[in-house]
């Protein structure tokens, strides 16, 4: 989860001060996201002492992502759910999207069917929040159940059909249930959405190897390594790279 995500959800927090007040806990809400990303532990302290002074949801939340940082996430995620079920009175889709925050955590902790739960909640109150289903595919993934995943990802590029992150995640889906067509089809139009992505390339490399291409396999993670040498993608193209060049005696 991004800095400017984490700051996004201070508009989702059950904020009932007005005026000067309001815009006092708002900067004291980013400086306290900001220190939990740089010195989580301090922060943490900080926030539950800005809880003991009134500082609410805000507060709860800014903890609860110290926690995360500090990588005790099963902690975070309760905290999360927590905020969720006491934010009644606020829009659903805010709501859903602590639950979304919540969720991760709980992949994070290794809980991934908690997780699941966590997603579902959150797509029940808010249908169109695409984050949700992708996150809920990467769950399912995560235990195996690639075609509910690729049922997820169905859904997400239906609302958001050119979310190029879901495209590549997607052709994976598919390209390990052995729809090679589909599964170009979608490397195919994320890269042309974004030629130097490099999931994408590695992906579409993927792809070929499967296919029997191992030439245009090679090409694609090449191309991989040089827009992001220093990536997981780049990594794993090398790794892959090395295989093909690992001939059968």
């Amino acid at each position: 989860m991004t800095f400017r995500r984490q700051v996004r959800l201070f508009a989702a927090a059950c904020l009932v001060a007005g005026g000067a007040q309001a815009q006092t806990q708002e900067l004291s809400y980013r400086d306290c996201v900001a220190a939990a990303q740089r010195r989580p532990a301090e922060a943490f302290e900080a926030a539950l002492g800005w809880i003991d002074r009134g500082g609410g949801i805000p507060a709860r939340h800014c903890a609860a992502l110290a926690l995360s940082a500090q990588g005790i996430h099963d902690e975070a995620a309760n905290r999360l759910e927590k905020i969720a079920e006491d934010m009644l009175r606020d829009a659903p889709a805010k709501r859903a999207e602590i639950l979304g925050q919540a969720g991760n955590a709980w992949l994070l902790s290794g809980h991934v069917e908690r997780a699941v739960a966590v997603f579902s909640t959150g797509i029940k109150l808010a249908p169109g929040m695409v984050d949700l289903y992708i996150d809920r595919a990467r769950a399912f993934a995560g235990i195996g159940n690639l075609e509910k995943a690729r049922a997820d990802l169905d859904d997400a590029l239906a609302i958001s059909p050119d979310w190029i992150e879901a495209l590549v995640f997607r052709a994976s889906a598919r390209r390990q249930l052995d729809d090679l067509p589909g599964a170009r089809k979608d490397a195919e139009r994320a890269l042309i959405l974004l030629p130097s992505h490099a999931e994408g390339l590695l992906e579409r490399g993927m792809i070929n190897r499967m296919g029997g291409n191992e030439r245009a396999a090679r090409s694609d993670w090449l191309e991989t390594i040089r827009v992001a040498p220093n990536s997981q993608a780049a990594e794993a193209a090398r790794r892959n790279i090395e295989l093909l060049d690992v001939k059968p005696r």
